[in-house]
């Protein structure tokens, strides 16, 4: 999985523009954020995601390498 649609939640979440190396707590990010984010990786992507993945790979390449590795389809997505 790349990193573009998950740099655009990021994006959206936080309000400010991402890279690959980002970290998303140094850009700002906190446990409310990270909540939205797994959230919408959910509803746009169809992946189950805990915010436990994003708390212990908040560089974006790693957790999009995360959800590539682990994520598996919500059974409610349409």
């Amino acid at each position: 999985m790349g990193t573009t649609a998950i740099a655009e939640i990021w994006q959206e979440v936080l309000g400010v523009p991402v890279e690959d190396d980002d970290d998303f707590f140094a850009l700002g990010g906190q446990s409310l954020a990270a909540m939205e984010v797994v959230a919408a990786v959910r509803r746009r992507l169809g992946i189950t995601v805990r915010v436990r993945v994003l708390l212990e790979h908040p560089v974006l390449a790693d957790f999009a390498g995360q959800l590539a590795r682990s994520g598996e389809p919500s059974p409610d997505r349409s």
